[in-house]
């Protein structure tokens, strides 16, 4: 049986990793929502994002004054060497 954190970041972490563009806290509400239903995901959105820049998938751009928004980091993204041989075309 899985924590309902990790049914979260079972949905966010591919998400991020195939998704080029930033992640806002909306982004991720909306995530959740199709996927668990409607709620008041704000919270869980905060802190999941933070947990994966925490973990080094996300890295965190608060240049924008008042706005939050995570980015993939590239060099974290590639969970194992055949992934990175894939997408590199052998050259990991």
């Amino acid at each position: 049986m899985t924590t309902p954190t990790a049914d979260r970041l079972a949905i966010l972490r591919p998400a991020v990793r195939d998704y080029e563009g930033e992640w806002t806290t909306r982004i991720v509400q909306r995530l959740y929502a199709a996927h668990f239903g409607p709620g008041d995901w704000r919270g869980k959105a905060r802190q999941d994002l933070a947990q994966l820049a925490g973990e080094g998938l996300l890295v965190l751009d608060d240049t924008d004054r008042g706005r939050k928004c995570y980015r993939l980091n590239r060099i974290h993204a590639f969970t194992s060497t055949q992934d990175a041989n894939t997408t590199l075309g052998g050259l990991a």
